[in-house]
């Protein structure tokens, strides 16, 4: 009989404490957790800190990178705070920096699935993930910009690569990436489609 084998992985997401891991039918982590060393917040609505406590969400459940080429989801319960200097006294949840706009998934998931996407649609990709391609289009919106604020980059070296969005139709972009780094590459825009009259004046 084959010896039970386990393994230790650093999550690498700050503000929370694991309490339990379970496993559902699909071979999938769900990782229980609890919000800590969280003190208080920025007010959404004034900006000032806010520190007073105002209980939790209802759970949350955020999806992180892939573990074993299983799907991952994070549990939690936000803190809330409610703002004393509003007068209709809102309350804000803590939102802690790993997290993307939507609160639904990690910037770490949505960093591998734009690296899942180079030489792939997103139909491949959703396939592959066990997701949908809404969902993989607003990744991309969300984290790729489509012009440079050339104030702020100067790259000696630009590399362009193309990706289609469907099999069969004549629907591309154009990736622009900073090259000038070996090993790295760093997204600078992407371009609606790939011909020569929308590539030159970028």
């Amino acid at each position: 009989m084959r010896k039970k084998s386990e393994f230790r992985i650093d999550l690498r997401l700050s503000n929370i404490k694991i309490k339990n891991v379970t496993v559902d039918s699909n071979g999938d982590y769900h990782v229980h957790v609890s919000c800590c060393d969280v003190d208080g917040v920025k007010c959404n609505r004034c900006g000032q800190l806010i520190a007073t406590s105002y209980g939790q969400c209802e759970e949350t459940i955020i999806e992180h990178l892939p573990i074993l080429d299983q799907k991952t989801y994070i549990h939690v319960k936000w803190p809330r705070f409610v703002c004393n200097y509003c007068n209709d006294k809102p309350t804000t949840s803590f939102h802690p920096e790993w997290l993307n706009e939507t609160g639904k998934l990690t910037k770490a998931y949505e960093d591998y699935i734009l690296k899942c996407l180079i030489h792939s649609t997103d139909k491949d990709v959703a396939l592959k993930n066990r997701t949908t391609t809404d969902v993989i289009q607003g990744i991309v919106e969300r984290r790729v910009s489509t012009k440079t604020d050339w104030n702020n980059v100067s790259p000696p070296a630009i590399g362009m690569y193309e990706i289609a969005l469907k099999k069969g139709h004549d629907s591309f972009l154009t990736i622009v990436s900073d090259i000038s780094n070996k090993g790295e590459a760093k997204i600078l825009a992407v371009i609606d489609g790939r011909d020569k009259e929308v590539i030159l004046p970028f």
